[in-house]
């Protein structure tokens, strides 16, 4: 089984009502083979190793003929929390797994995500084969610091990197909190792969994401 994009991408997260302390979230994935039916199995909560428990979302999105592209959505999400989810392409008969994606973290946004995400690397960072190299953003609210605040950072090229944090193993998603500088950190190391490798950072008190660029090349 194979995912051309692996993990998959959470393409849009929005507050479905500014005033509800509810919120929706769209996923989108693309598979190989093509599929009848694309479902997401989500929960909420942190932790990637598989002890968060998974439900399915209400409705599948069904295809007929099969194709390689789903999207799915997800509603009466919690606020300013993290989730768990994996997608799944299914066959006709409604029980067996073509495709299966990692598990992989989203956050939702607070009610008055009014924050904002700043980061030094203006130009790409480059790091060796093997290499690691620590990446930072600091989440400011009119130019003060916020401690406290969630921050997502996840890979979304398609290669072997990975993210570590203290206390956390190598992932493709981590989550963190900042510092009372307003900070959060993580640790890339570079795997086999060479060019450039893109990481998304998200928070939930920010309404807009940034991303980071790595330029990966040989010892």
């Amino acid at each position: 089984m194979e995912l051309i994009q692996d993990p998959t991408v959470v393409t849009s997260v929005n507050v479905d009502n500014p005033s509800s302390p509810y919120a929706e979230a769209q996923v989108s994935w693309t598979s190989v083979p093509a599929g009848y039916i694309g479902r997401v199995y989500y929960g909420q909560g942190s932790a990637l190793d598989g002890s968060v428990s998974l439900n399915p979302a209400p409705d599948d999105a069904p295809a007929n003929p099969p194709v390689n592209s789903f999207l799915a959505g997800l509603s009466n999400l919690t606020l300013g929390s993290p989730y768990v989810y994996q997608v799944q392409t299914v066959d006709q008969d409604q029980r067996t797994v073509l495709a299966q994606s990692n598990l992989a973290l989203f956050l939702t946004p607070v009610e008055s995500a009014d924050a904002m995400l700043t980061h030094p690397h203006s130009k790409p960072r480059r790091v060796n084969n093997g290499q690691t190299s620590n990446l930072f953003v600091k989440v400011k609210k009119q130019r003060k610091p916020v401690s406290g605040a969630p921050v997502l950072f996840t890979i979304e090229s398609n290669d072997d990197h990975s993210l570590s944090a203290p206390g956390q193993g190598a992932s493709r998603s981590i989550l963190v909190t900042s510092d009372a500088n307003g900070q959060a950190t993580v640790v890339f190391t570079a795997g086999t792969a060479q060019g450039v490798a893109k990481i998304q950072v998200t928070s939930s008190n920010t309404a807009a994401g940034t991303q980071i660029l790595v330029v990966v090349g040989k010892k």
